[in-house]
Parts: structure tokens; C-alpha cells; sequence
């Protein structure tokens, strides 16, 4: 009679790259089995199948690289600057959970071919986590292919800035978008006001959103975060009062039901002098972030309020 062969036992603390490609390559159904296994292949598992991923685009080459994550997780990474029919990205197990999508930085028009239904996409005309010239902005290299979404959440600021004359670029709307919401980021202390403005929207859309979000600068003078200094008398026709202005003249342009919330964060004799009536005018409902926020549940606000984290140095710098 043949002895069997021992079994053949894998260190997965020694390779774990080699887990991951396969844990990667299962199938959808397969993954229930692999959470049993033990704990780090739950927590694999569970980070493997989130619902919302960041494309990141990184400059380390002549051409934009792009890098797929969920924050903790790199999925896969993209550096081929040569534009294909289909999508240039693989089958990866990650693309058939994700619902929300983040495109952040410099990415070539290409990577945006994704197999995906987003229920969300968010880009970033500003981002807080990194201020200056590399702020991680939403920026297209080449054609822009975006992904069908229902929603576009596009992260901009109240804050005058010297490279554009309007906020916030919207440059292209996405497939099928039936929902715009616009996180405006109210000027810090000693910021500017800009001016606010946006392209037509496709006659499909059904709703837009406007969340004022107050500055993480702290002003002692301001009647809340994010305020400048009171309004004097002769301050009726100042930026701000144009960019209140703007605000009504974008809800307009988008043409269709409005809701407005954190204008308890605006400075309180703007709402005294009558600056809000113009919104209301316009059929737009004005709501306070605690009461909406309880209403729609953390993770639905955090998805509409909450940058998503920066990528691991280690992934950008990695080879490809």
C-alpha cells in the first residue's frame, strides 16, 4: 500500500503576499468560506470587499500612475500611460462590492474606465488634509471616461483662489447622475471669499444638495467656527453677501429642488438681513447638520462630509 504524501503546510505569516493573490483571486461566493478560516482572514475578507474605494493618482513617472485603495488596503496599481478600448484594470474581486468611488489627484483619462455601477462619486476641488499647490485636486490627464454614478459629491471651498475664477470646477457630470452635492468649505480666518459657479446640468438630475461646512480654524470673534468677524453696517455688498449671492444663482442654473444644510454656521446677521429669504424664494429648503445628520445615519453623512484618508507612502513608492 503507497504512504500518502505529508500535507504541505504555508506559513502565511512568511507569505502573505501569496494569501492575498488568492484570497483576491477567489470568487464571490468562495469569500463566506474564507472568513471561517480565522481571524486575519476575516479582517482580510472585510477589507477586501468594502464598498468604497479611492483611485489615487500618483506622479512618480513621466506619465500619472494611478493606485486603487481603500485606505488600509492597497488593491492594485496602474502606471500604463497607453489608452486601451475596454478598462485597463484586471478582474479584481474589490470592483464587484464597490458603491461609493473617490477619484483623487492627477489620474490619466484611462484609469477611469472601471467596470463599475457607483451609486457615488466624489472628487475634490479642495482638499483640507493637504494644503498648497499639491492639494490632491481631482485633475484629468487626457479624455476623462467616467464611471455611471447616480450621485457626484464634489468637495470645493468658499475661499477665494488665485488659479481660478470660479468654484467649483465641475468639468464633466457622470453618467446617469440624478443627485449633485456640493461640500462648500466656508473661509477660515483671514481667508478670502471667492465667487461660485457651475456648468449646466443634464436635464435628468433630480435633486441637489448644498453642505456648508464650517473652517477648522478657530475665530474667537466670530459668533461660530468658521465665521469671519460680525458684519458692520456698510458691509452689505462685501464677498460674502456675493458669495450668498452666487449660491442662488448656482442653485438656479442646476434647476432643480434644493436643499441647503449648515446655515447656522454663516454669520448670524447675514440670516438677519434678510440674505437667506433669496434662497428660500427659490423653493430651497435650509436644514441644521444635527437634525439631517440624525436623520440619514453616520455612515451616509460621513460619505457625504468626510474626505477619504491619504494613500501609504509605501504604495506610491513601491515599483510597479
Amino acid at each position: 500500500m503507497q504512504a500518502h504524501n505529508p500535507a504541505v503546510v504555508l506559513d502565511v505569516s512568511a507569505f502573505p503576499h501569496i494569501v492575498d493573490r488568492v484570497v483576491f483571486a477567489a470568487p464571490v461566493d468562495v469569500l463566506a468560506s474564507f472568513r471561517l478560516v480565522s481571524r486575519r482572514f476575516r479582517a482580510l475578507v472585510d477589507n477586501l470587499t468594502t464598498s468604497h474605494l479611492i483611485l489615487e493618482g500618483v506622479s512618480t513617472t513621466v506619465f500619472p500612475a494611478a493606485v486603487l485603495h481603500n485606505g488600509e488596503r492597497l488593491m492594485m496599481r496602474h502606471s500604463d500611460p497607453t489608452p486601451t478600448a475596454g478598462s485597463i484594470w484586471p478582474a479584481h474581486t474589490a470592483l464587484a462590492f464597490t458603491r461609493v468611488l473617490d477619484l483623487r489627484g492627477t489620474l490619466p483619462g484611462a484609469a477611469l474606465k472601471l467596470p463599475l455601477q457607483l451609486h457615488t462619486l466624489r472628487l475634490y476641488e479642495h482638499y483640507a488634509a493637504a494644503l498648497g499647490p499639491d492639494a490632491r485636486k481631482t485633475l484629468i490627464w487626457g479624455p476623462p471616461s467616467y464611471p455611471s454614478a447616480r450621485r457626484i459629491v464634489v468637495f470645493s471651498t468658499f475661499e477665494q483662489c488665485a488659479h481660478v475664477k470660479h468654484r467649483p470646477q465641475i468639468l464633466y457630470y457622470p453618467p446617469s447622475v440624478r443627485e449633485v452635492v456640493l461640500n462648500l468649505k466656508l473661509p477660515g480666518v483671514g481667508r478670502k471669499w471667492g465667487r461660485l459657479d457651475v456648468p449646466g446640468a443634464p436635464p435628468e438630475l433630480e435633486h441637489v444638495t448644498v453642505i456648508l461646512t464650517p473652517s477648522l480654524q478657530p475665530n474667537p470673534a466670530s459668533l461660530s467656527l468658521g465665521e469671519d468677524p460680525p458684519l458692520d453696517e456698510d458691509e452689505l455688498d462685501s464677498p460674502r453677501t456675493r458669495a450668498v449671492e452666487d449660491l442662488v444663482a448656482v442653485i438656479r442654473r442646476l434647476g432643480a429642488p434644493a436643499t441647503v444644510i449648515g446655515s447656522e454656521h454663516l454669520d448670524r446677521k447675514l440670516v438677519e438681513r434678510g440674505l437667506l429669504v433669496s434662497l428660500r424664494e427659490v423653493g430651497v429648503a435650509l436644514r441644521r447638520v444635527d437634525e439631517v445628520r440624525k436623520e440619514i445615519g453616520d455612515r451616509e453623512w460621513d460619505v457625504l462630509t468626510c474626505e477619504a484618508p491619504l494613500p501609504s507612502e509605501k504604495w506610491i513608492s513601491r515599483p510597479r
